[in-house]
C-alpha cells in the first residue's frame, strides 16, 4: 500500500521527502537521543535533529527511540508527514 501510494509521488516531485539525521558531523545511530512516545493513533518526538532540504519537503524519514533501551537498541524508523508544521 505505501509504495503504491508514495512512489509515484515521489518519482514525479509532486512530493519532496527529506532526512532527520542525528548529528551534523556524522551518520551515529549508536549516538541516537530522539525519542518518541505513542499517544494514541500518533507519536511525539522528542530530540534534535539536522535535516536535508527539509524546507521544501513534504515527508521526512526520522530515526528514533520508541522505547528506552541500551543505547545501540530499540531503533525505529518513522516517516512523517510534515505539510501540516506547527
Amino acid at each position: 500500500m505505501q509504495k503504491k501510494h508514495y512512489l509515484p509521488r515521489i518519482l514525479s516531485s509532486e512530493d519532496w521527502w527529506c532526512q532527520a539525521i542525528p548529528s551534523r558531523d556524522r551518520f551515529d545511530l549508536a549516538s541516537l537521543k530522539t525519542a518518541a512516545e505513542r499517544q494514541g493513533d500518533h507519536y511525539i518526538v522528542n530530540g534534535q535533529k539536522m535535516n536535508t532540504h527539509g524546507q521544501w519537503a513534504d515527508m521526512c524519514f526520522c530515526w528514533c527511540h520508541l522505547e528506552r533501551r541500551e543505547e545501540t537498541g530499540g531503533i525505529s524508523f518513522l516517516l512523517i508527514d510534515i505539510t501540516h508544521r506547527a
